[in-house]
């Protein structure tokens, strides 16, 4: 529901009613200014698999697929590239939604192909038109099929 989806990007809705006039409603979702907040990387044993999704419930997702200490979640690409950064050769799968804040997702790739050739970084989208992007090995089409997902990381 609407109300789930802006609960869930902490925000908060308002609704008024006027007899004869009709209803209003309003959505207001929080903005982001400035640069990302670092985000909290626990050091990683090699072969990890990172999850990169600003959606709050993929996220639970992949938790729930992956339960394992050698898989983490972040949220934009910009926490991706320092994860690698902080986790040198210790990522070997990257799962990528195409959409998220900060870094775009051919910035990311770029940034981590420099820092990683050997990584194997999969993109998830909604996009079905989408069928292949530079610096990707692949593109995984939304909704996410955890059996395609689970092949993707052995």
């Amino acid at each position: 529901s609407v109300m789930s989806i802006v609960a869930e990007h902490d925000g908060f809705m308002t609704a008024s009613s006027t007899q004869g006039l009709g209803s209003e409603f309003k959505i207001f979702l929080p903005v982001e200014t400035g640069e990302l907040l670092k985000e909290d990387i626990p050091p990683l044993a090699p072969g990890a698999i990172l999850t990169v999704d600003d959606d709050r419930t993929n996220q639970r997702i992949y938790r729930a697929t992956f339960r394992n200490d050698n898989s983490f979640g972040v949220h934009s690409g910009n926490a991706a590239v320092q994860a690698v950064k902080e986790n040198p050769g210790k990522i070997k799968v990257i799962l990528m939604d195409m959409n998220m804040p900060g870094f775009t997702m051919e910035e990311s790739l770029r940034e981590l192909r420099e820092l990683d050739p050997s990584l194997r970084i999969h993109i998830i989208t909604g996009d079905t038109t989408l069928k292949s992007t530079p610096g990707a090995d692949s593109v995984v089409h939304k909704p996410i099929n955890m059996a395609v997902i689970s092949e993707l990381v052995k």
